[in-house]
C-alpha cells in the first residue's frame, strides 16, 4: 500500500488472515475488506447442530423455534419473481389435447390384426398406442381423443375420448381429420395412430413457432426404410447443421411424388396446432367438405396441406434428426426389436 499511488481503490480478501485487526487494514489506507465465506460457513454448524437435533430428538418440535420460518426463505428468494418468470418464460403446456388417428387395420400385418387394429399391436410388451400415450402424458397432455374405426372394440385404453369413423374403408385419412374437427378447439397435436416418437420430438413442436407446424425429419435418407414411400417436403429454407440455423421454415410442397434428390425432409404424421391454428385448420376443412364432398373424399391430408398452402395458409416445419419410427409392417416390428437389442448392449 505504501507504493500504491491510489490512482484506484483496493479491495482485499483476508480470509486466512483473520487474526489480523481491521485497524490494520484501515490505517495502510484499504478501501474494502470483504469477509468471503463466514456467512457460509457458519451455516454449515447450524445446519449440523440442527441435524443432529432432530437425529437424535426424532421429531422436528424441538427446533421450529430457532429457526426461520419458511416464508422468510421465500422472502429472501424472491418466490414471487420466480413464479412470474415461469408464467413468461416456460412452455404452458397444460392446456394442449391431443388428437390420434387410429382407424387402420394395417393390411400388411397379416394374422396379427386380424382382430385388432394396427394401433394396438404391441411393441417391446407395449401396444403402439399405449407407447403413443405415455409420451403424449409425460409432457402433460391429458386430454387426448382418438379416432377409431377397424375392430373398434380392441380399443380399450381408459380415459380416451373415442370418436368413430364408420366409413374408415371408403373414404380417405382426411375424413378421419374431420371427424375429429369438434375437438379441434385451443392448442393440440394431432398424431398418426402408427408411429413411435421421443418425448423431445414433441417438446421441440410444441415449442416450435407457427400455428400449424408440422414435425420433419430430415435424416429421412438414413434410415433403414428409406426406399419405402415417403411424405417428403419441400421448404423456404433447408435444413442445416450449422449453429443457430433454422429449425422452422415455410414449407412450399409436400408428397410422395417430390423428388428425393430435392426434398428437405420427411413429415412423420405429427402436426402441432395453436388455439389460431386449429381455428383454421377446422374451418379450412369445413369449407372443403361442403364445396365438393366426393373430391374431399378422394383426397389425403397432403392433398389438404397443398391445398391450405396454395390459398396462402402458412403451414411450417420443424426440422429435427430421428428418433422416431412408422410401424407399416411385421419388418418394421422385428427392426425395432433389433434397434432394441442393439441399444441394451
Amino acid at each position: 500500500m505504501k507504493r500504491w499511488d491510489n490512482s484506484k481503490p483496493i479491495v482485499i480478501v483476508p480470509t486466512m488472515y483473520y487474526k489480523t485487526p481491521i485497524e490494520k487494514f484501515e490505517s495502510a489506507g484499504i478501501s474494502l475488506v470483504i469477509w468471503a465465506n463466514h456467512i457460509l460457513r457458519s451455516s454449515v454448524i447450524s445446519m449440523q447442530k440442527a441435524a443432529k437435533q432432530i437425529y437424535e430428538d426424532q421429531t422436528i418440535i424441538n427446533i421450529e423455534n430457532n429457526i426461520v420460518p419458511i416464508s422468510e426463505i421465500f422472502l429472501i428468494q424472491n418466490v414471487e419473481e420466480y413464479r412470474q418468470a415461469e408464467k413468461k418464460y416456460l412452455p404452458q403446456v397444460q392446456n394442449i389435447k391431443a388428437i390420434i388417428l387410429a382407424t387402420s387395420k394395417g393390411e400388411n400385418f397379416g394374422t396379427l390384426t386380424d382382430n385388432k387394429p394396427k394401433c394396438m399391436v404391441e411393441i417391446n410388451r407395449k401396444t403402439i398406442l399405449a407407447t403413443q400415450i405415455e409420451t403424449l402424458n409425460n409432457f402433460k397432455i391429458k386430454d387426448i381423443s382418438i379416432v377409431v374405426g377397424y375392430k373398434k372394440d380392441a380399443v380399450n385404453i381408459p380415459n380416451l375420448k373415442y370418436i368413430e369413423n364408420t366409413e374408415y374403408k371408403n373414404r380417405s385419412i382426411l375424413y378421419s381429420y374431420y371427424k375429429a374437427k369438434d375437438s379441434l378447439d385451443g392448442s393440440c397435436i394431432i398424431s398418426f395412430g402408427d408411429i413411435l416418437f421421443e418425448l423431445q420430438i414433441l417438446q421441440g413442436l410444441i415449442n416450435a413457432d407457427g400455428d400449424i407446424t408440422l414435425a420433419v425429419d430430415t435424416s429421412w435418407w438414413q434410415g433403414k426404410k428409406k426406399d419405402r414411400e415417403i411424405d417428403m417436403v419441400f421448404c423456404e429454407i433447408p435444413p442445416s447443421d450449422n449453429y443457430l440455423s433454422e429449425r422452422c421454415t415455410y414449407i412450399k410442397n409436400i408428397g410422395t411424388n417430390i423428388n428425393r434428390e430435392n426434398a428437405h425432409g420427411e413429415w412423420t404424421g405429427l402436426i402441432k396446432l395453436s388455439s389460431e391454428g386449429a381455428e383454421l385448420f377446422k374451418s379450412e376443412l369445413e369449407q372443403f367438405f361442403d364445396k365438393d364432398k366426393e373430391k374431399f373424399y378422394k383426397s389425403d391430408i397432403n392433398d389438404f396441406l397443398i391445398r391450405m398452402i396454395n390459398k396462402g395458409v402458412e403451414i411450417k416445419a420443424y426440422y429435427f434428426r430421428g428418433h422416431w419410427l412408422d410401424i407399416d409392417s411385421p419388418e418394421d416390428l422385428l427392426l425395432i426389436s433389433n434397434i432394441s437389442k442393439e441399444s441394451k448392449v
